[in-house]
Formats: structure tokens, C-alpha cells, sequence
């Protein structure tokens, strides 16, 4: 779970906007300014430059918003993950180059557990296949 501000620090790249951002979270300006203020503090740069009314992303905000938007998309899929592991749910993919041909370390037409057979091209999903078998098309 990541820590409130960040998603206070997304907003604002978001809208480039202290006050929008404070409206869409539903927070004060003055706390949203707090929040910023905090990362900066933490990180030791200024994550945003002000130009004249506007304000801009530094390099050191570029750099914070894409880890962030990384891991905030990095913890959603980890989430599914465990609830579908928790469910005892499986994911299964047909794995091939996508031009007929088997993929490298598969059988052609065989379902295999999700990541089975990594760098190839997923060609189909399915939930809750059978543990063992091949495809049925």
C-alpha cells in the first residue's frame, strides 16, 4: 500500500494544479501544498517548479511519477494475483510466436500456467481452465 501523498502527488501531475487537485481528492489546498512539501523534504529536490501562475514537473518529478505510476499498477496486479491465489482461481494462457507456431519451451495447442513460457506472445486467456490439457478450439 503506498503512502497517502503519493496519490496527492499524482493528482496534482495530473491537473498541474494545487487547488484542482486538492478539489478532486477532497482535501485543502493547504494540505495538498503540505503533502508536496513532505515528498520534497523526504526526497531531498523540489518536484515541481513554479512559472509565473503554473507549475511544472522537475527531472526528479519525472523520475518520482513513473516509479510511482509503476508501482501503483505493480501493486494492482499483484492484488489480483493473491486473490485469485487466495480463491484457488488460475490463469491460463496459449502461448505462441502468433504465426503458427508453437511457442519455444511449449507444445503447440497446450495450455500452460501464466508466465510458463516467458517472452512469448499470449494469444489467448483463460479462467479457471483445467489444471492439465490442450486446447479445444
Amino acid at each position: 500500500m503506498q503512502d497517502f501523498r503519493m496519490e496527492t502527488f499524482l493528482a496534482v501531475c495530473r491537473t498541474m494544479n494545487y487547488t484542482r487537485a486538492a478539489k478532486e481528492l477532497g482535501l485543502t489546498q493547504p494540505a495538498v501544498s503540505q503533502h508536496i512539501r513532505y515528498l520534497e523534504k523526504v526526497y531531498g529536490v523540489e518536484l515541481f517548479v513554479q512559472n509565473g501562475k503554473k507549475i511544472a514537473l522537475t527531472a526528479a518529478g519525472e523520475i518520482l511519477r513513473n516509479a510511482v505510476l509503476t508501482m501503483k499498477h505493480d501493486e494492482i496486479h499483484m492484488k489480483k494475483r493473491m486473490q485469485q491465489a487466495a480463491g484457488g482461481e488460475r490463469e491460463y494462457f496459449f502461448w505462441g510466436s502468433g504465426h503458427g507456431e508453437p511457442g519455444v519451451g511449449c507444445l503447440a495447442g497446450e495450455w500452460q500456467p501464466a508466465g510458463h513460457c516467458s517472452g512469448q506472445r499470449r494469444r489467448k486467456l483463460v479462467r479457471d481452465a483445467p489444471a492439465r490439457g490442450h486446447c479445444r478450439v
